[in-house]
């Protein structure tokens, strides 16, 4: 599964973004902290009797991976 999910991650993190240069640290070290931020998600989904669909599931690692947890940037929101 690990293989599956550093695939997966690794194409997609080489095809949104191609240049280190725009990355904000090594690539590998980027692809080892989301692969394994997705197995420990997906451990916890499959331990919790899958409470989401599996495109749900997907759709929602992609958004924090590629987006991060927040709507709106922390301290870029109007007061």
């Amino acid at each position: 599964m690990m293989n599956l999910i550093h695939e997966f991650v690794s194409q997609g993190i080489n095809r949104t973004e191609p240049n280190d240069h725009n990355l904000t640290a090594k690539r590998d070290v980027i692809i080892k902290y989301v692969e394994s931020g997705f197995l420990e998600v997906i451990i916890w989904w499959i331990e919790n009797q899958m409470p989401y669909k599996e495109q749900d599931m997907a759709a929602q690692l992609m958004n924090v991976s590629i987006k991060g947890p927040y709507i709106i940037q922390p301290g870029l929101h109007a007061e």
